[in-house]
């Protein structure tokens, strides 16, 4: 009778010789830059919010714009503040400044290559533009 061969073992590297790559070495994903957000502007927003939610769109369409007037917004803070200002748009009846917020929503998303967020942003401009047409 003919002994097999056991398999060779691979060798393996042990846990500990497992080196994790250095945080210089990590590749982040799109141009994710940290912002720092004046308190300000925070305040504005969840001011306008309450406002809004108390049907009061006029004076949430004023605090979402001194908001927006700020220099140097974080990307996730302008589109928040756009939408909900494009949201105040809508209510008071003011379709065309509704659909210049929304644009400039798209152009916002399209210039971070935003895919996601360009087509949610397609998809409320044709919302607007068909409240136009009826």
């Amino acid at each position: 009778m003919k002994k097999t061969e056991a398999p060779k073992k691979k060798p393996t590297r042990s846990k500990s010789s497992a080196k994790p790559k250095p945080r210089s070495a990590v590749k982040p994903i799109g141009k994710q830059t940290k912002t720092a957000i004046d308190p300000r502007v925070i305040e504005l927003q969840a001011s306008a919010d309450r406002a809004l939610a108390s049907g009061d769109p006029d004076r949430a369409l004023d605090l979402y714009s001194q908001a927006l007037a700020y220099d140097q917004l974080p990307y996730e803070i302008e589109l928040s503040l756009r939408e909900s200002r494009a949201r105040c748009h809508d209510y008071m009846g003011n379709l065309a400044a509704c659909l210049s917020d929304l644009e400039a929503l798209h152009r916002r998303a399209r210039r971070q290559r935003d895919v996601r967020r360009q087509a949610y942003a397609l998809r409320l401009l044709a919302d607007a533009a068909s409240a136009i047409d009826a």
